[in-house]
This record gives structure tokens, sequence and C-alpha cells, in this order.
């Protein structure tokens, strides 16, 4: 499974309430066993998004895939 992989810890540990929400792409094999990262992620004031398997969202996160290193924070809200 992969999540926090390609964010840096001091981001992370930030709970100042001024930082941005920031969204972590989660990827894995197994469905149950991302529902707790899943939970801890949101629990930790973070959001997420499930990319699905390893083969593919685990790609687009390692380093080199298109979604590594990205900072994603909600800071405008689209109004359809």
């Amino acid at each position: 499974m992969k999540a926090f992989n390609s964010v840096p810890m001091s981001w992370i540990a930030n709970f100042s309430p001024s930082k941005p929400r920031t969204l972590l792409c989660i990827s894995g094999d197994d469905d149950e066993a991302k529902k707790p990262l899943k939970e801890l992620i949101e629990q930790v004031g973070l959001a997420s998004v499930d990319l699905g398997s390893l083969a593919i969202g685990g790609r687009l996160q390692q380093l080199g895939g298109p979604l590594a290193g990205i900072k994603l924070t909600f800071t405008e809200r689209f109004i359809l």
C-alpha cells in the first residue's frame, strides 16, 4: 500500500490551523486494508483519494510518476 511515502514528514506534522487541507493519494490491492488508512488520513486533518491498485495508482505516485512530490491543497473551490 502507498500513501504517505511522497509527502515530507514536516508537512504532515504541521498542525497549524492556517495550513491548507492537503490531499494524500493512496493505492493498494486490498480495499479492506485501505479503509482504516483513509480514516487515519481524515483524522489527522488531511483528505484522501483512492487511486486504485498498486499497479495503476502506485505507479502514478512513485518517484518519477506524475503525482510524485506534488502538493495538492484545497485552497479554492469550484462552484458549478
